[in-house]
């Protein structure tokens, strides 16, 4: 699988260790992908990190161990949030109890959000995750992280290709660092393809979810494509979803700060 990081090419192939706020991580069915979090000093405030899971190879099952957790429990903490072709699968708050279990989550598509408050904060978060078993599906599709306060992003001509294939799922994520920012898709060709557009809220958000789906849009309505447009303090995820018949051209997201 090729993936787009800030829009560089990664190659995913071997699984690694990844110490960054966010990107596009690679899992694995044979070997551990670890995220570890801990930066020098400790993390600081109003941090948010967001990290797309992204199959190597095929895989069923999501499992995810702690191996370290010094985090402040009131208000610090992850999210999980896992999807497959018809949209979010789960989404499920990590919790002191959880650091000493082993946790599965349905695969192989999926997201992991770090993020704090100004109260207090610890040292950070190591964690392990591994796939397991083969869902049968044939696996397409990739995720794509931007960091910058603004740009435009073309799926998939961006990554050197025309025309996106078809039964294929891709996540598009705008990480805005804590700074409000306009995301809106200016421009789709998806034939009858679903796209999403949701956004992303803190661990500590009052309200029983932190993800909210802004809007929906399909090739058969193109004019209500470009009204998905969200201005937000925090991290915007895009999925996009193609069936097994005709295919399009993609589509275009762009961001600036506000």
């Amino acid at each position: 699988a090729v993936i787009l990081t800030e829009g560089k090419s990664l190659q995913a192939e071997t699984p690694h260790v990844f110490t960054d706020c966010g990107g596009v991580i690679g899992v694995s069915r044979y070997a551990n992908t670890t995220i570890d979090y801990r930066p020098r000093g400790g993390y600081g405030n109003y941090e948010f990190c967001l990290w797309t899971i992204t199959p190597v190879e095929n895989f069923k099952t999501l499992h995810l161990q702690f191996e370290v957790a010094d985090l402040e429990l009131c208000c610090d903490g992850l999210i999980v949030y896992t999807w497959n072709s018809t949209g979010i699968v789960e989404e499920r708050r990590l919790k002191s109890t959880d650091f000493n279990s082993v946790l599965t989550f349905n695969g192989p598509y999926g997201a992991i959000a770090f993020s704090s408050n100004h109260i207090y904060h610890g040292e950070g978060f190591r964690i392990a995750l591994l796939g397991t078993g083969r869902s049968g599906n044939e696996l397409n599709g990739g995720s794509f992280v931007f960091n910058q306060t603004e740009g435009t992003f073309h799926y998939p001509k961006d990554t050197g290709v025309e025309e996106y294939p078809p039964n294929e799922t891709v996540a598009v994520i705008i990480q805005s660092q804590w700074k409000r920012q306009n995301v809106s898709i200016s421009f789709a060709d998806i034939t009858d393809d679903l796209l999403s557009v949701f956004a992303l809220s803190p661990y500590y958000n009052s309200s029983d979810s932190t993800i909210e789906l802004i809007g929906t849009g399909t090739g058969e309505h193109p004019d209500g494509i470009p009204s998905l447009a969200t201005s937000w303090d925090y991290p915007r995820l895009i999925i996009f979803r193609s069936n097994d018949s005709k295919t399009g051209s993609g589509f275009i997201v762009s961001w600036v700060m506000a």
